[in-house]
C-alpha cells in the first residue's frame, strides 16, 4: 500500500500539532549544549518558528501540488483547499488542474523554466481528484473518480499532539531541541527585512522518517511563521513533491469550514458507495472508536471476540444476528464464525444490521 504512506505523509502536514511542547527529561542543559553546537542563525529561526506556530489553533488555506517523476519525464498538478484544527485534524480536498493548451505552448517557448529530460520538458498531467481526512484517529484517503477509500488507523502513540512525531511535521515548528535532534538542518537562505524568507534543508535522522523522504526544503515565512513552500524528494530519489502554500488564514471563524467543504462536520465523512481498504495495524486503543468505521473482517473468530470488534466500530448488540452455519470438523472452532454479512470494508451506517454464520457442534460428536 504504497500510496497510503504517501497520503498520510501529507495528512501530518495539516494534522502537525501547533501547540507541542519540549519532552519531559529534555533539561535546559541539554538545550544549551546542543544550541551551542547549531549555526546560532538556525536556532533563532527555529526558535520563532515554533514560538509562532504555538498561537494556531486553527489555518486553512489554498494548496498547489506539483509532483514529479523523473524517470518518466512527467509533471502532475493538483490544487484545491485545507483546513486544520488543534490539535490533530485536518482534511484537504484536492482537485485536477487541467492542462490548456496555453499551459503547453508556454512550456515550449525558449527559456521556459520548467524541468526538462533529455531536453524535452516533463509531460504535463493533470492529478488525480482526492480527499484526505485526519479525524485524530484515522486517516481516510478517497479516490473520487474511482470510488475507492483507504483507511488507517493512527496507533494512540501518534494521536493528538502527539502526531508531531509522524513523518511531516513541517506546516507548524517544532521545538529547536527537537528539530535539530530529529534532523539535520542547515540553513541555505538568512531571512532579512528586505525578504523575510527563510530556506531551510532538512535530511532525516531517524529511520522512520528516511522510509518517507530522502530530503525536505522548506521555505518559511518568518512574518507568519508558516511555510510557504515544501519540497520533498522520496527515497528513491526519483519522485518529487512540492507544495505551494498561499491565501492562509490563521485562527478565522469555524462557520467558514462549512463555506469551503459544503458540510456540518468535514471530518466525519460516509464511505457509502466507496470499496474500502482498511490497512491492518496493531488496536493499541481498542476502545477508541473510528468516526467513519468500517465493518472489520470477523471471519474465524469465535462469536464473543467478532461480537466485541463489531461493537467497538460502532455496531450495537442489538444489530447483530447468530445463526447456525455447518458443522465444525474440530472441536476449537465451534461457534467460532464462518461467514459475515456484510462483508468487511463496508462502511458503517446507522442502523446496519449484521448477520454471523456460526460453525456449530463437531461433526460426528
Amino acid at each position: 500500500m504504497r500510496r497510503s504512506f504517501v497520503i498520510f505523509g501529507l495528512l501530518t502536514i495539516f494534522c502537525a500539532s501547533a501547540a507541542s511542547a519540549q519532552k519531559a527529561g529534555q533539561s535546559r542543559t541539554q538545550e544549551q549544549i546542543r544550541r551551542n553546537q547549531v549555526d546560532p542563525e538556525l536556532w533563532d529561526v527555529l526558535e520563532e518558528w515554533s514560538e509562532k506556530s504555538a498561537s494556531v489553533k486553527r489555518l486553512e488555506g489554498e494548496i498547489l501540488r506539483r509532483t514529479y517523476d523523473t524517470t518518466f519525464g512527467v509533471e502532475r498538478l493538483g490544487e484545491g483547499y485545507f483546513y486544520y484544527t488543534s490539535p490533530d485534524k485536518g482534511r484537504l480536498d484536492l482537485s485536477a488542474v487541467p492542462v490548456a493548451p496555453t499551459m503547453l505552448k508556454a512550456r515550449n517557448k525558449p527559456g521556459a523554466k520548467v524541468r526538462k529530460k533529455n531536453g524535452v520538458p516533463f509531460k504535463l498531467e493533470s492529478e488525480d481528484p482526492v480527499k484526505w481526512i485526519c479525524d485524530g484517529v484515522q486517516v481516510i484517503s478517497l479516490s473520487v473518480e474511482e470510488k475507492t477509500a483507504e483507511v488507517a488507523q493512527l496507533p494512540k502513540h501518534l494521536r493528538g499532539k502527539n502526531i508531531m512525531d509522524g513523518p511531516l511535521p513541517f506546516l507548524f515548528g517544532l521545538p529547536p531541541l527537537e528539530a535539530v535532534n530529529r534532523f539535520s538542518m542547515v540553513l541555505q537562505q538568512k531571512p532579512t527585512p528586505q525578504n523575510p524568507f527563510a530556506k531551510i534543508q532538512a535530511k532525516p535522522r531517524r529511520s522512520e522518517d528516511a522510509n518517507a523522504w530522502k530530503s525536505a526544503q522548506i521555505i518559511l515565512d518568518t512574518n507568519t511563521g508558516l511555510p510557504a513552500h515544501v519540497r520533498l524528494v522520496k527515497p528513491s530519489g526519483t519522485l518529487e513533491e512540492i507544495y505551494s502554500f498561499s491565501e492562509l488564514k490563521v485562527n478565522a471563524r469555524a462557520g467558514r469550514i462549512v463555506e469551503l467543504f459544503g458540510v456540518g462536520d468535514p471530518f466525519k465523512v460516509s464511505l457509502r458507495g466507496y470499496q474500502v481498504k482498511v490497512e491492518e495495524q496493531a488496536d493499541d486503543d481498542p476502545g477508541r472508536q473510528p468516526v467513519a468505521a468500517v465493518i472489520p473482517n470477523v471471519v474465524g473468530l469465535s462469536y464473543k471476540e467478532a461480537e466485541a470488534k463489531l461493537n467497538r466500530v460502532g455496531i450495537k448488540q442489538g444489530q447483530i444476528s447468530r445463526f447456525r452455519g455447518k458443522r465444525a470438523e474440530r472441536k476449537a472452532d465451534v461457534f467460532h464464525v464462518q461467514r459475515q454479512k456484510p462483508k468487511a470494508g463496508t462502511p458503517v451506517e446507522p442502523d446496519l444490521k449484521v448477520s454471523l454464520l456460526l460453525l456449530t457442534d463437531v461433526a460426528g460428536g
